[in-house]
Formats: C-alpha cells, sequence, structure tokens
C-alpha cells in the first residue's frame, strides 16, 4: 500500500538561502514497493575544472558557469528563470529488514511534483538522483540546505534521518527499534550500510538504512522518474563513512543471467569524512577496489581536517596519475606530474578556507570558493552515465 501526498514547505534552514530557480516540472510520480517491501509517501556557481573533462586547463579552484555550458551545453538549471517558490519536497517512510521504520525527504529534481496521482511524463528525462546521509547527531535538517541547493541545479535529492536519528529514532518494531544518537554503536553503523543474504539482490534478506532508500530510487527508476545510471552517495561526517561502506557493499553483488545487480553508484562525495567513530572505521571500505580505484570521488573539507587529508593521501596512492588536489591556502592546485593532461581526474581534494566541518561545511553558503551545493553539483554533472 502507497499513499502519497505532496507539500510543499520552506524548512527553517531554507530561510535566507538565495532564491530557487523555476524549472520545468517533471510531474515526478510515485512508486509502488516491490513485493516485501514498504514505501510510503506522506507528503553557479564556478566548478572545478578536472571535474569537467581533460580538454581545458586549470587555472584556479574553480572554472566559469559559462565554462560549463560552454563544454556541456548550457544546463537546465543554468537557463531557469528565477521565482520566490519554496521547494517542493515529500516525505517517505521507509523500513530496513531489521525493523527499523527510516523517515527520508525527498526533493525532486528542479522542484518537480511527485505524488501517486501524477500521471509518468511522456518527454520528461529521468533525473540523476543523490542519496544524502548527515553527520552523527544531525538529521536530514542539517543538510536541508545542501539539498536545496543540489535540486536548483536539476539533481534529484533524498535524504534520511538514519536510524537513530530525526524521526527514526524511535520508529519500528525490531531489535533495532528505540535508538537514539547518543547510544549508537559500531553495530549500529555497520547496519546502516548492509546489502547481502542470498544471491539475488531483490531478494535480499540483510538490508540496511542506504539499501532501503536505493531499493525504494530503484522503484522510481523502474518508473522512468530517476535514473539509476546517474546515482550518487553523499555523507557528511560520519555519514561518509557509512556512504563508503555501502559503495563496496553495492559493488560486491554479483551479476546474475538478467544483468548486473551492483556497481550503481557513479560518484562518491565525502565532506569532512570522519576516520572513526564509537568503533566505526572507514578504514575497511578505503582497502576494497571500488573505493580505492574505481568510483569517481570528491573530498570536500575545511581547514586542518586531518581526517579528509589523511583518507585523501591514501587514495591517491593507489590513482597516482588520476588525483587532483587543492588546499585553501593555494592559489593553485599541487602538481600532479604523473597525470596525464588528456585523461580525466577520478579523485579530488577541495580544502575550502573555513573552519567549518561535516554539517555545516555542508550547508556552508559560500564565498570565494562558491557554496558546497554548486561544487558538488559540477561534479555529478561531469560524470557520465553508467554504461549498459
Amino acid at each position: 500500500m502507497v499513499t502519497a501526498k505532496s507539500q510543499k514547505s520552506r524548512h527553517p534552514h531554507h530561510l535566507g538561502w538565495p532564491t530557487p530557480t523555476t524549472l520545468p516540472s517533471a510531474g515526478l510520480p510515485s512508486a509502488r514497493g516491490g513485493q516485501g517491501r514498504r514505501f510510503f509517501f506522506t507528503w553557479s556557481l564556478p566548478g572545478q575544472a578536472d571535474l569537467l573533462g581533460p580538454t581545458r586547463p586549470v587555472r584556479s579552484l574553480l572554472m566559469a558557469v559559462v565554462g560549463i555550458a560552454a563544454t556541456f551545453g548550457a544546463p537546465t538549471w543554468l537557463l531557469a528563470q528565477g521565482t520566490s517558490a519554496p521547494p517542493t519536497t515529500e516525505t517517505v517512510q521507509l523500513q530496513t529488514s531489521d525493523g527499523i521504520q527510516l523517515q527520508a525527504v525527498y526533493y525532486p529534481a528542479g522542484g518537480g511534483k511527485a505524488s501517486a496521482a501524477s500521471p509518468l511524463p511522456q518527454a520528461a528525462p529521468a533525473a540523476p538522483i543523490a542519496i544524502l546521509l548527515h553527520d552523527l547527531g544531525g538529521s536530514n535538517a542539517s543538510v536541508s540546505r545542501l539539498a536545496v541547493g543540489l535540486q536548483q541545479r536539476g539533481i534529484a535529492v533524498i535524504a534520511p534521518d538514519l536510524r537513530g536519528h530525526g524521526a527514526s529514532a524511535s520508529g519500528g518494531t525490531g531489535a533495532g527499534s528505540g535508538l537514539e544518537a547518543r547510544s549508537l554503536k559500531r553495530a549500529d553503523f555497520e547496519a546502516m550500510t548492509q546489502s547481502r543474504g542470498g544471491r539475488v539482490r531483490q531478494q535480499a534478506t540483510v538490508r540496511g538504512d542506504v539499501e532501503a532508500i536505493r531499493e525504494w530510487i530503484k522503484s522510481m527508476a523502474d518508473r522512468g522518474v530517476l535514473d539509476m545510471k546517474r546515482l550518487f552517495v553523499i555523507g557528511s561526517g560520519v555519514g561518509a563513512a557509512v556512504a563508503a561502506a555501502w559503495t563496496a557493499e553495492d559493488a560486491a553483488w554479483p551479476d546474475i543471467a538478467s544483468g548486473p545487480q551492483g556497481r550503481d553508484v557513479r560518484g562518491l562525495v565525502m565532506i569532512s569524512p570522519a576516520w572513526t567513530t564509537r568503533g566505526f572505521s572507514i578504514a575497511p571500505s578505503l582497502a576494497t577496489d571500488v573505493v580505492r580505484r574505481t568510483v569517481p570521488i570528491l573530498v570536500i573539507a575545511g581547514t586542518k581536517d586531518k581526517d579528509a587529508v589523511r583518507l585523501f593521501e591514501q587514495l591517491r596512492r593507489a590513482r597516482p596519475a588520476e588525483w587532483y588536489e587543492k588546499r585553501a591556502d593555494q592559489k593553485d592546485p599541487t602538481p600532479n606530474p604523473k597525470k596525464d593532461p588528456k585523461a580525466p581526474a577520478t579523485l579530488f581534494l577541495l580544502e575550502l578556507p573555513t573552519s567549518d566541518q561535516a554539517d555545516a561545511l555542508a550547508v556552508s553558503p559560500g564565498g570565494p570558493s562558491g557554496d558546497v551545493a554548486g561544487l558538488i553539483a559540477d561534479f555529478i554533472i561531469s560524470r557520465p552515465p553508467a554504461s549498459g
């Protein structure tokens, strides 16, 4: 059973936020969950030159929006006219295999409406989708400004309250119900990331927080609303460690006769990644081939963020010709003598001139380097869809 109620709401975090742009409404419909699944609806800035490919020399941390348009053609969010309309959001209720009731907020691309009553548009293209994971002690509200910034740029976002947080703190009937952020342990963070049990993913017996979200995205993609070939995961603080761990779980699913079951993630964004939180470490994820070598990664950090620098330095040893680094105190990027100018980078460290970290950095309104939403949007827009 799926119920839907579209609601336009202005969160407190949105007050004083730049005027949203109006994009063509996608008329996004809701999706019903598959058997055994529970889905409910309740209702620029400049970019990094190397994010956009190998043909442009890097002169600074950022390149002008006009450069993006010249390379790819003007994106829809660049052509849109501004209005004062608040962003459209929908509340989504999901359930994990261990009985945790999760609440998430969905931001349709460009602010389009998504409801069960909406017909599937005939010509609207499926939107790229980002899963946005908050830090320990946060919630979807603490990263809502980032979600809106991406939404305005034509990227759909779903931002959950992870177990023990926000509206997901006491939901569910399983052994993990009634959790609070202050009591979370290593096993609870690991449960957020899990996707396993059996050989057929659709019948998996272990589905954690992020996997439940992925199933909802898949159901929307099956209706042509979202593009599973342009799925990105963004994590802040411990949310970055959760994002990396789930990316590794996703890649571990084997191919079956009907085709690939995993390797959905087209890019991973880590904002002030936490190395270890209550025994839950990002280190095992960094050792997996998909995170170490394969998936494009953008690391965003404030100054003096030792965990972010440590993570980047470990990963760049596995990508000696593919990294790009720009520190806050540098006029030009760190030289990479091994990088082929004709090959795009796949690993980025952008250090911004701020002491903010994690969720506070994620919603940074900007400065000389522009806002974080714009940097991430450039990274997402530059990634080609998965083949096949």
